[in-house]
């Protein structure tokens, strides 16, 4: 698969399948994107690929907007480790990916979430406050980007301790650092 080892990006279904890879963004058809996301999860369960060996990297992005979204994924790109990104724009899908429920049955726990505040269906909040009531996830990493960021709102994260509170527009190479330095965490 063109790019697989790079940078994978993975879209749950819906109106607009798109897939992010070394070649840029690209149209894939519904059963191609399963099976991308099969063989996904496949080599997660089999233990194939840098975390543990060589698995790669596994990535959460939680950001409703497109726009964020792809400068958070092209930084990571440009970190240049292996990893595998699922890109989620919904914060109950979020709860739902992590807690491996419905559709999200067979989802790998990711080894760092980046988290937006303001989601639709579930608030961010609300999402990380998941994650901590959630004791096989409690010491899971997770980096909160927002883009409007109340003193209320970073307190109550690091109060549910986050490794790191970001405001929007990024500073990609502030956020490029974080992510290299959880990396090996």
């Amino acid at each position: 698969m063109p790019g697989y080892g790079r940078h994978v990006l993975m879209l749950p279904p819906g109106p607009a399948d798109l897939a992010l890879s070394a070649e840029g963004w690209q149209a894939v058809p519904l059963a191609s994107m399963r099976r991308r996301i099969l063989m996904v999860l496949t080599a997660t369960a089999l233990g194939i690929g840098e975390r543990v060996g060589n698995v790669p990297m596994e990535l959460l992005l939680v950001e409703d907007s497109l726009l964020a979204g792809r400068l958070a994924s092209a930084a990571i790109k440009q970190c240049g480790f292996e990893h595998r990104l699922t890109w989620l724009r919904d914060g109950q899908e979020a709860i739902d990916f992590l807690s491996q429920a419905g559709r999200f049955s067979k989802a790998p726990t990711p080894d760092l979430v980046l988290l937006d505040l303001v989601l639709p269906s579930r608030l961010g909040r609300e999402v990380l406050e998941a994650i901590r009531g959630t004791p096989r996830l409690t010491t899971l990493p997770v980096v909160v980007m927002t883009g409007e960021a109340g003193e209320d709102d970073e307190a109550a994260c690091r109060s549910l301790q986050v490794e790191a509170f970001l405001v929007k527009p990024l500073d990609v190479p502030k956020f490029k650092k974080i992510v290299e330095d959880l990396r090996h965490h």
